[in-house]
């Protein structure tokens, strides 16, 4: 394809998503493509489908897109570093999931809930950004498939109290937490019990492809992002249950370096006032190590706190 056929597919592209009915219009908050950095076109959607990962609720999407420029990343591990998801405000946080590359095709993956909202930025191997490239997309309204559809079961009221309820969302959020790390072992992560350790290992074993070899998976499973996924799909059976005095959310901190967590208040208080489900500190369900106060969790996070301060992501 010659550079010219490209620009015209690239303007083409961009003339139908503009005429799209405002879902791309929030990439004017994400960052700005950078000089010299990658130029992102052709955005393809590829689907959505059920992933334990996205919550009970969500769905992981999936696109393609074209890629050119300089420096680019060529292998599965780089890309997936270096792909990032905008959000509707603007905020860039990190990918789902990435493919290895096919030539200048790279892909991206995220979790959604109804339509899609969201861009996908690139950066090469220099760290320089590309421009948001808009994703479009709906999932499918119903994300369980049945072949005989039952009526669902009635769901209890909660209690009242609102320490019960928190009590409740607590033993949830262990329980699903210890399910997630016995399907996801990690050998650094369960010895070490410190999660830049296991990102570390997270990291060497998708370049080197051990993981294989010690029967662990090698798609970030007990990095940050992850677990934050994990941690939504755990209490989402109490937080959607009727009379739910609290309400949960996703929650970052930092820029470029970021770290991602739940955190979860009263309906009507902020989430300075609550408290912050976050098992990748130290790789563990246990609830007395995995569940901060804010400002307990902030004090453990507070070199990040200097690039970006804790803000929620939905």
């Amino acid at each position: 394809m010659t550079r010219l056929a490209g620009m015209v597919l690239y303007l083409l592209a961009h003339t139908a998503l503009a005429q799209s009915a405002g879902d791309c219009a929030h990439t004017a908050k994400a960052p700005s493509a950078q000089a010299g950095g990658p130029t992102l076109a052709q955005p393809v959607f590829k689907g959505c489908a059920r992933d334990a990962r996205c919550g009970a609720t969500a769905q992981v999407c999936s696109w393609t897109f074209v890629a050119s420029g300089n420096d680019l990343p060529r292998e599965k591990h780089s890309a997936y570093k270096k792909t990032s998801i905008a959000l509707s405000s603007g905020a860039l946080v990190p990918a789902f999931d990435s493919d290895a590359p096919s030539g200048s095709t790279y892909s991206v993956k995220g979790c959604f809930r109804g339509s899609v909202r969201s861009a996908v930025v690139l950066q090469n191997n220099g760290a320089l950004r590309s421009n948001a490239l808009c994703l479009l997309g709906t999932p499918p309204a119903n994300p369980v498939a049945a072949s005989a559809p039952k009526a669902p079961a009635p769901v209890a009221d909660l209690p009242k109290d609102a320490k019960v309820q928190r009590a409740l969302i607590l033993a949830a959020y262990s329980e699903g937490i210890k399910g997630y790390m016995f399907k996801y072992p990690s050998a650094v992560a369960n010895f070490y019990r410190n999660g830049t350790l296991s990102n570390l290992n997270e990291s060497l074993k998708a370049l080197f492809r051990y993981g294989t070899l010690t029967g662990e998976s090698m798609d970030f499973e007990r990095g940050c992002a992850a677990l934050q996924g994990a941690t939504r799909q755990a209490i989402e059976p109490v937080m959607t249950r009727p009379g739910i005095l609290w309400e949960d959310h996703r929650l970052v901190v930092g820029r470029g370096f970021e770290h991602h967590a739940i955190a979860i208040f009263r309906k009507g208080t902020s989430m300075e006032a609550g408290y912050v489900l976050d098992p990748w500190l130290s790789q563990t369900s246990d609830v007395n190590k995995a569940v901060f106060t804010f400002a307990a969790w902030k004090a453990r996070v507070l070199y990040l706190v200097a690039f970006g301060k804790p803000r929620l992501e939905d």
